[in-house]
């Protein structure tokens, strides 16, 4: 059981690392220059982002479009 659960943890791991698709690519495209800490996070994750590494990226980009709304 615990080495079921050891392989299903670091196949979740391997994808959270691994690269995102090329349409990944196009929406930091999209969303790049409009916020300063987003574009800092981007150049932080360049040349490769991360699946992982772009959740995070939108995450702050939701943040940062709230607190403008505000």
């Amino acid at each position: 059981m615990w080495v079921v659960i050891a392989l299903f943890w670091a196949g979740a791991i391997n994808i959270a690392m691994s690269e995102i698709k090329p349409s990944g690519y196009e929406y930091i495209k999209e969303i790049q220059g409009k916020y300063q800490s987003v574009d800092k996070k981007i150049q932080a994750s360049l040349p490769q982002i991360s699946i992982y590494e772009l959740l995070t990226i939108k995450k702050l980009y939701t943040q940062e479009q709230e607190n403008s709304h505000k």
